[in-house]
């Protein structure tokens, strides 16, 4: 009987262990680490406006980046740019970059 008690007991706190960050939305990405990502970057100058979670199968960050470029389309090419660096540095997510103009002044 105590030893089941003990077996049951264990999963469940592995259960738990694995649940919680998503249950409590832990967020997937420090903005340190993407930042080492956007200054390898050319032309994509400061972002903010992060939202990153952990999900069950799946990763979400959400964030603004602001690119020194008046072609929308370079910018366009630079998000994707940062996206496969996200996803093989960290691997699978659902990545949504907004795209802004970089105000110098």
């Amino acid at each position: 009987g105590i030893i089941v008690a003990l077996v049951i007991m264990r999963s469940g706190i592995s259960i738990l262990q694995q649940s919680i960050p998503i249950l409590v939305d832990e967020a997937w990405l420090e903005p340190k680490a993407l930042a080492k990502i956007i200054d390898e970057i050319p032309k994509a100058k400061y972002f903010h406006g992060l939202k990153s979670r952990r999900g069950y199968n799946e990763n979400f960050l959400e964030m603004k980046v602001q690119f020194d470029t008046d072609s929308l389309a370079e910018a366009h090419e630079l998000s994707h740019q940062i996206e496969h660096k996200i996803i093989q540095e960290y691997g699978p997510a659902q990545i949504t970059i907004h795209i802004e103009p970089y105000n110098d002044t």
